[in-house]
């Protein structure tokens, strides 16, 4: 039982390492297939996603900063 917690608490390390990084995708997700349902075109839709993601990584990266 020990190394199954063990192995949980690993997979969910993997995954939510940057709560930042994690709130922000998720939250792009989400407004993005909101903006969908209401009629946003899926073109649109995948460029949005795009460049939010890519900028809530830039974010998370800018602010980890140096590892001195």
């Amino acid at each position: 039982m020990n190394d199954l917690a063990m192995i949980g608490r690993n997979v969910w390390k993997m995954f939510v390492d940057d709560e930042f990084l994690a709130a922000g995708v998720l939250a792009i997700v989400a407004a993005v297939a909101l903006l969908t349902e209401v009629g946003l075109p899926h073109l649109f839709a995948g460029g949005l996603l795009l460049v939010g993601c890519l900028s809530a990584l830039t974010v998370s990266v800018l602010r980890a900063g140096p590892n001195d």
